[in-house]
């Protein structure tokens, strides 16, 4: 007996009419012919319910409990906008997260370009030493 959920097996399925493989051991069987695993079904459940409730959390400023909205590029973290006007962020510069995104997303393509090219160097160098 395999487990699947039921928008899997039906997009696994796809538009066949008659009979149906099982994707685990190829099994042949009449499509529609299988049985719901409700102890399952809850078990996805919860789990999806317990992501949802950890995203939202980790979403809110822990000290203000509000949406983190904007990039404090100072301390290199997200805050709410309580965190704007308060002591430790009031004279620091904001921006949405989706610019601090792309500008670390740039950072982080230089290094690895630079890496790259010293990876390169070091490589031809010990080519060079082995000719010699």
């Amino acid at each position: 007996e395999h487990n699947f959920c039921k928008s899997c097996i039906q997009q696994f399925w796809g538009k066949q009419r008659q009979a149906v493989s099982c994707p685990e051991c190829r099994l042949v069987l009449l499509q529609g012919s299988f049985t719901s695993n409700r102890v399952l079904a809850n078990l996805c459940e919860k789990a999806r319910q317990l992501e949802l409730k950890l995203e939202a959390d980790w979403s809110l400023c822990e000290e203000h409990r509000e949406k983190l909205i904007l990039f404090c590029e100072e301390d290199e973290m997200l805050i709410c906008a309580s965190c704007v006007g308060s002591p430790p962020h009031s004279a620091h510069r904001y921006q949405p997260p989706e610019m601090a995104t792309d500008i670390y997303k740039d950072h982080l393509k230089l290094s690895l370009d630079s890496m790259e090219t010293e990876k390169k160097n070091q490589s031809e160098l010990k080519q060079q030493q082995k000719i010699k």
